[in-house]
């Protein structure tokens, strides 16, 4: 059986000591005891695998190796959608996160439902479930949140700006996975180079407003994209699109043993 994960802030020799909530999963969830092995991760792509120890009422874990970092995925995209209603929000993070998005921020535009505010308890919340995710499916870089950000200011954005902008239209005439093979898989069967992928939006229940479509039309390097046959729902259009892009991450990673050239 693999040992359990726990999410540490900062992996340093000889030792980590858990937040309180980590201790808390491990000791009274998971009746880990003194000697048991355990593997932390920082959620940025170290890891290591250790022992668990106590000193007073904190829970340490003590290295038995190095730490190992795992190198960072070769297709680095954004996937930025408005807020799903309810729990169907955490749902996204969850999902999102075991399909390895690097990275998900949320949009706010003029037909958005769910406005959370950007350090509010929402996005602590969202953020611990990334964590938990991450633990789970033994995922060493924990999804990346961030947002809210209008879309006029995410279009304005120069870290966001100089990427391709590609909003989820039905009536688009050309599909994601095409936009994909021309623009990704091409350029990665001609370089080893890390890739910068795409910024994807998923608009609101209520879609674009016909200023924002406006906006979007009129921005330089933005496309629409199809993501299927009928309406998705926010977190189904979402998910859509990270299954795909962790399908083409799977097909344009190194072999196992090789780093892509910088």
């Amino acid at each position: 059986m693999e040992a359990p994960r726990f999410y540490v802030e900062n992996l340093t020799a000889p030792r980590c000591r858990l937040s309180a909530e980590e201790a808390h999963h491990a000791r009274h969830v998971l009746r880990t005891r003194p000697e048991d092995p355990l593997i932390v991760f920082d959620g940025r792509g170290g890891w290591a695998a250790g022992t668990m120890q106590l000193q007073g009422a904190e829970v340490f874990c003590a290295l038995s190796e190095a730490p190992h970092q795992d190198p960072p995925p070769r297709l680095d995209w954004i996937l930025a959608s408005a807020v799903p209603k309810g729990q169907r929000a955490s749902t996204l993070v969850e999902q999102a996160s075991q399909l390895g998005v690097p990275r998900l921020l949320w949009l706010e535009c003029a037909h958005s439902v769910v406005r959370p505010q950007a350090e509010g308890e929402k996005m602590r919340s969202w953020r611990r479930t990334a964590i938990e995710a991450a633990k789970q499916c033994g995922r060493n870089f924990v999804l990346a949140l961030d947002g809210p950000i209008p879309l006029e200011q995410l279009l304005e954005h120069p870290a966001y700006g100089a990427r391709d902008v590609l909003w989820a239209d039905q009536a688009a005439a050309q599909s994601l996975w095409t936009w994909l093979d021309r623009h990704v898989l091409a350029v990665a069967a001609a370089s080893s180079a890390p890739l910068p992928g795409p910024v994807i939006l998923i608009g609101p229940e209520g879609d674009f407003s016909p200023r924002e479509r406006d906006l979007l039309r009129s921005t330089r390097r933005a496309r629409p994209v199809r993501l299927a046959e009928h309406n998705l729902r926010v977190e189904t259009a979402a998910l859509a699109c990270a299954a795909l892009l962790a399908a083409v991450g799977d097909r344009v990673a190194p072999a196992p043993g090789v780093n892509p050239v910088a």
